[in-house]
């Protein structure tokens, strides 16, 4: 018996398939044994073109092989660590981040689709990568069979310029901070003022609630850049989930949405309550927002080898798979500017910023837990530039809020490790 690794590309992801064949009997036939040596070659021609660093282990924990990215990336020949365990090339209490993943894959069987670390080489070098890792679901394993496949991109450029952008985003925050006090204490002293005619307050009330929106983005901002420290406490879930909720129902009483909450009585000490309701509000929020009147905003709370995870579904717009691989980069939205600059928070299709994402993602980083999406864009508006009325009785497309249910939606998992 003999292992093959397959690598696919799925939306822009790559990802590790392995799969196993018997050893062929003599009985096997020559066409057989013709397609099982294409596949190898296959595999050979793949592992060799991909930029991406592919290394396979074997149940005993055993790196079986590495293609030459691998090589590059970690600075060293495949044979410098082939044959050896994967702890003895990753020991380094530098890697002790690698070593988790792969403790987590060989030891519990855990795959990891992304996990963002930095990697130290001998040469003193650092190298940012995103590592993923699949395992061979088989009944039995051996020593020498490549059950375990690795996937390591480099995304050092992309960290350096994410650096750049951040140090710039930080400057113009704080440059903004003293403009913005002035400002609100001007429009203050303005409000004081006799005789104000309805006209003037008006405008002194449009100014004071786009310079909320400024202090709102200041204080966002000052999380993405410095994320709270992590304090996991022990705390009731449905209790706290209870209060979050009540107060976004009130903030978005003028919308038609059904909220579907489950009755869950559990204790989490994987996060903090400060933490959990941004991760909530954030979630929710972007789950209105996107959802038109007569829809609906699902909570889930699953388990995933002990591991809770929250799921905040909706089935509204969804997400175009142009934008897909953006949405957690922050200042990217999925509709035009001018679609969401006067609405209110909760307003259909108020999106904004994308800086609410981005600060989950940020905070995610620091405090162990993982983020992931899927979303399928409605059918009867495909691209990011369609238009949805709203609400489903303006709806031309269908006859009936089940039918809507059907067309698209998104839903945000938070896995607490």
């Amino acid at each position: 018996m003999f292992g093959l690794v397959i690598l696919v590309l799925s939306e822009g992801s790559l990802t590790a398939r392995t799969i196993v064949h018997k050893s062929l009997s003599n009985k096997s036939n020559m066409a057989g044994k013709m397609s099982l040596t294409k596949l190898e070659n296959i595999e050979k021609i793949i592992l060799k073109s991909i930029s991406e660093g592919v290394i396979t282990i074997d149940c005993a924990g055993n790196i079986m092989s590495a293609n030459p990215s691998a090589e590059k990336i970690f600075g060293v020949n495949a044979s410098s660590f082939t044959s050896r365990h994967y702890r003895s090339f990753f020991g380094d209490d530098r890697n002790l981040a690698i070593s988790v993943v792969l403790d987590r894959l060989v030891t519990d069987g855990l795959e990891t689709s992304h996990s963002e670390i930095v990697y130290h080489r001998r040469d003193g070098q650092e190298v940012s990568l995103a590592v993923s890792s699949s395992a061979l679901d088989l009944d039995t394993c051996y020593d020498g069979l490549e059950t375990f496949v690795v996937v390591f991109r480099d995304i050092s450029a992309f960290k350096a310029l994410e650096k750049v952008r951040k140090k710039a985003v930080n400057h113009m925050a704080h440059e903004l901070a003293t403009p913005v006090s002035v400002i609100q204490a001007t429009v203050n002293s303005l409000k004081q003022a006799e005789n104000l005619n309805e006209k003037t307050k008006k405008y002194l009330d449009r100014i004071d609630r786009n310079l909320e929106r400024l202090i709102n983005i200041e204080a966002i901002v000052e999380q993405i850049l410095y994320p709270p420290h992590f304090l996991p406490v022990k705390f009731d879930l449905h209790d706290v989930l209870s209060n979050i909720l009540t107060k976004i129902q009130h903030d978005c009483a003028h919308r038609k949405i059904e909220f579907r909450i489950p009755l869950v009585d559990f204790v989490i000490d994987r996060t903090d309550p400060q933490t959990f309701e941004i991760i909530i509000v954030t979630l929710v929020k972007n789950a209105i927002e996107n959802t038109p009147d007569g829809g609906y905003v699902e909570i889930r709370l699953t388990f995933d080898n002990s591991f809770p995870i929250l799921a905040v579904a909706d089935r509204g717009v969804g997400i175009s798979l142009e934008d897909q691989n953006f949405i957690f980069e922050g200042f990217h939205h999925t509709q035009e500017t001018d679609e969401y600059s006067t609405r209110k928070p909760y307003d259909f299709n108020a999106g904004g910023k994308g800086l609410e994402l981005l600060r989950l993602k940020s905070i995610s980083e620091n405090h162990g837990f993982d983020l992931s999406f899927d979303s399928s864009r409605c059918i009867h508006i495909p691209k990011a530039t369609d238009h949805c009325p709203g609400d489903i009785e303006k709806c031309q497309y269908v006859k009936s809020r089940e039918e809507c249910f059907l067309t698209g939606g998104s839903t945000f998992y938070v896995k607490f490790l």
